[in-house]
């Protein structure tokens, strides 16, 4: 029930229950229909509540769930595309700090988003239900996964004028140039290149060059180098050059 959602827990609870051993979870998640299965994993990864599910659920879920978005079915692909609450449960996952929430949960869950990434596109009703997403959740770096998802979407025909009209987007791109943390430097480098693929509409360049953070952070990158603590690679430096040079020609 789309209305109800703790009868949607309960169901998932008593599936879940059918399998409550080591050795048989992940074989009775394969047996239902992907719809059923779908339910229950983003019940599972949705939450925290112990009494209900442990860590190794999460865990499991979580991969089963990467597992559903690699899948080359059709119908697989278009539940997955259909149902919002993926991308709710998957954000919960990639901003938790909750005890059952493992790295291992999250890398799956990042490596999930970015597949929603590669197949969910204007115009499909999901589309800013994903770019939501992937807004809220910049601040994972520990695998590239949000930042491909950045790049990805950047470089479909047409998503230029969508992702730069798109509310805070343009921000949100711009402040990935700037993370930091182990993982910071290739996240930057999918950060650059979204920005440069954009940069290459013209019709999009006067609306990039009057956003302040675009500006901010593109000069910003440009200095990495300079300091002994930081490095830019030289296919993100070319990045920024080309990026600046098409958006001051369209002052």
């Amino acid at each position: 029930s789309k209305k109800n959602p703790a009868t949607r827990r309960n169901a998932a609870v008593s599936l879940y229950n059918l399998a409550n051993s080591e050795a048989k979870y992940a074989e009775m998640l394969s047996e239902y229909g992907p719809q059923v299965k779908l339910i229950v994993l983003v019940e599972i990864i949705g939450g925290d509540e112990t009494l209900f599910w442990d860590a190794k659920a999460k865990r499991t879920a979580a991969e089963q769930l990467f597992n559903m978005s690699v899948s080359d079915d059709p119908e697989t692909m278009k539940l997955l595309m259909d149902t919002p609450a993926l991308l709710d449960g998957l954000v919960y996952v990639l901003s938790s700090t909750g005890n059952l929430t493992s790295v291992e949960v999250q890398m799956y869950a990042a490596a999930t988003l970015r597949r929603m990434a590669e197949i969910i596109y204007h115009p499909h009703p999901s589309h800013p239900m994903l770019l939501r997403a992937l807004m809220k959740v910049i601040s994972w770096t520990k695998t590239p996964d949000v930042a491909q998802a950045f790049d990805m979407q950047a470089s479909f025909p047409g998503h230029a004028q969508i992702l730069v009209n798109f509310e805070g987007m343009l921000d949100t791109m711009s402040e990935l140039t700037m993370v930091e943390g182990d993982g910071a430097p290739i996240c930057r480098a999918y950060a650059l290149s979204a920005i440069e693929r954009l940069s290459m509409v013209p019709e999009v360049r006067p609306i990039m060059v009057k956003n302040e953070t675009v500006m901010m952070a593109l000069t910003r990158v440009s200095y990495i180098g300079r300091d002994e603590n930081e490095r830019l690679d030289e296919a993100s430096r070319a990045r920024v050059k080309t990026t600046l040079k098409y958006l001051v020609a369209a002052m």
